[in-house]
């Protein structure tokens, strides 16, 4: 949700200077916006809460005990609006994901590299899933495996 917001405010707010995003959602393929659709049709407003996605033993993540249905499928319609606009984010983009995020498919970040405008570095979290600022790599600024360096041009 952190990035979602995040590329949402950098498309609108030109006066912002970069980004940086780690383990970046993109809104999921319809199947799941249906069944979430199915678990408000069936009466439920909740869901169970994803969290905890830690490789380290000795960390762990606060988190709620539900998601809440009806904000989740917000969030992912919100994003079909934000990835239409990807382009007009011009500034350069620290993009930052762990291949074994349990969360958000890893190649969520392809899409964001790939949409925006500006500059984007990417770095490998490798040691990390999704909770990659409380996990093995949280100490990593601009560490990590790097993977490659993309311009484009605006």
């Amino acid at each position: 949700m952190g990035g979602t917001l995040t590329v949402w405010l950098a498309e609108r707010h030109p006066e912002i200077a970069g980004l940086v995003l780690v383990n970046r959602h993109r809104a999921p393929a319809e199947s799941f916006r249906e069944m979430l659709r199915g678990i408000l049709d069936s009466g439920s407003s909740v869901m169970p809460a994803v969290g905890n996605d830690i490789a380290d033993p000795d960390q762990t993540e606060l988190a709620y005990d539900a998601t809440p249905v009806p904000c989740l499928l917000s969030l992912c319609e919100a994003d079909d609006e934000i990835a239409a606009a990807l382009g007009t984010v011009e500034r350069p983009v620290l993009l930052m994901n762990s291949p074994q995020d349990h969360v958000v498919p890893p190649s969520s970040s392809d899409i964001l590299a790939a949409g925006v405008s500006g500059p984007v570095e990417r770095v490998t979290l490798e040691r990390s899933y999704h909770v990659a600022t409380l996990d093995y790599d949280k100490d990593t600024s601009s560490g990590g495996r790097r993977v490659r360096q993309e311009g484009h041009a605006a």
